[in-house]
């Protein structure tokens, strides 16, 4: 009765949503509202009912240029669940519900940034409001709750947070939604990647920013992320190698300002933690990834999504990689799904400007692939990123003053 409700009040808002934006013309507020419910309301079926209101609204009133945009999504998605029924125990209840969760969700995330996202103060509008939105539920709420220890979430178990949190010698700080602190770093580096650009130009608001993402990075304890954040910084660098030097290197000097004095309170941590230094975590996901190289023909037509598949004896479904978990999931079709986003994520970045945000959604593109090299369950980040990447297509157009052959329809 209670979701049936939540549903209700979703699509009743979704309407007056509807109503307001559609009249106002700024469509890029329908991506804004339906990503600030994403993160910051933990009920699933509240972003569903929302989300999927205003895209079969806008649609229905926009069918060529809705048609247009998502030519090359709708085919990719369709190929996407085909791969999860395929690779699954077969057409159940249950498990076609898992694919609306997993793959519908998906495809609304990417949805929502192809549709929305038309021009360039609406990718800058955009990208302002999902730093915020990161920013709120990745840091400021995590450290509520590192602080205090009180767990906001409500569908969240407090043991399951103690498993995750404080299994070893360290209080680590997780995000909002998301349960383990490795899974709350791509967050947290998504902001990072989103201020990057701030210590350049000064910015002393996108300054603060990252200052308070950086330590709550640092209090993830989690090597993958600190790993992932100075392959970041050195990419940044090497992206921005012709501009000014000056700039750049006052940036990379606050780095250094901020990063020194996180190390040096923490070099006790570091030097004594038994989770940081133990031989059985350093070398445990290695153990797991020979194991899985070893008997890699088990898993050429994939698991299943939901599988219980043991990578490694100590070790039940998870990989402790997102690439690898995706092979064991889906077999080769993940390759070939895997290798069709990558290569329409760069053809939609593939002209230079605008520059700042292309570059940054890169840094995000390559946070998400370095972090995640460590860790498993966080694929709607990927998504996200991978949803920008349509945005930006649409923006260039708009940017260079090009003729745009499908226009919204009046």
């Amino acid at each position: 009765m209670f979701n049936q409700l939540i549903i209700f009040v979703a699509f009743i808002l979704a309407v007056f949503s509807f109503m307001i934006v559609y009249e106002s013309k700024k469509f890029v507020n329908f991506a804004i509202i339906s990503f600030f419910i994403m993160y910051l309301i933990p009920k699933e079926s509240f972003f569903f009912a929302f989300s999927i209101t205003v895209i079969v609204l806008f649609s229905l009133m926009n069918t060529k240029y809705s048609i247009n945009k998502l030519k090359f999504i709708l085919p990719l998605f369709s190929f996407y669940a085909l791969v999860f029924i395929f690779t699954g125990d077969g057409i159940t209840k249950e498990y076609l519900i898992g694919m609306v969760r997993v793959v519908g969700f998906q495809f609304i995330i990417v949805t929502l940034c192809a549709l929305f996202v038309r021009d360039y103060s609406d990718l800058k509008m955009f990208l302002k409001s999902l730093l915020i939105i990161l920013f709120v539920s990745y840091i400021m709420i995590g450290f509520y709750q590192y602080y205090t220890g009180v767990v906001l979430s409500p569908w969240i178990d407090e043991s399951d947070i103690l498993v995750y949190t404080k299994i070893y010698d360290l209080n680590r700080f997780r995000s909002f939604l998301d349960i383990h602190p490795a899974n709350s770093a791509n967050g947290i580096l998504f902001v990072i990647c989103l201020t990057f650009y701030g210590l350049i130009e000064k910015n002393k608001t996108k300054i603060i920013i990252f200052t308070f993402a950086l330590i709550a990075l640092f209090l993830t304890f989690t090597r993958m992320a600190y790993i992932a954040f100075f392959l970041l910084v050195l990419l940044f660098v090497v992206m921005n190698a012709s501009k000014n030097w000056i700039k750049i290197s006052f940036a990379v000097f606050i780095l250094i300002l901020l990063i020194v004095p996180l190390f040096v309170v923490g070099q006790d941590i570091f030097s004594y933690s038994i989770r940081l230094v133990s031989d059985i975590n350093i070398y445990g996901r290695i153990n797991i990834w020979e194991t899985f190289f070893l008997n890699i023909s088990k898993y050429l037509f994939g698991q299943g999504y939901f599988n219980n598949t043991r990578v490694a004896y100590f070790i039940s479904s998870s990989s402790e990689n997102y690439f690898i978990q995706e092979f064991i999931n889906y077999g080769v079709f993940s390759i070939i799904l895997y290798f069709v986003i990558i290569m329409k994520f760069f053809k939609n970045l593939a002209v230079s400007k605008p520059e700042i945000e292309k570059k940054t959604i890169v840094l995000m593109f390559f946070a998400f692939v370095f972090n995640m090299m460590g860790a498993t369950y966080s694929q709607n980040m990927l998504f996200l990123v991978f949803g920008l990447s349509f945005s930006y297509a649409n923006v260039v157009q708009n940017y260079q003053q090009l003729p745009i052959k499908y226009s919204i329809e009046k």
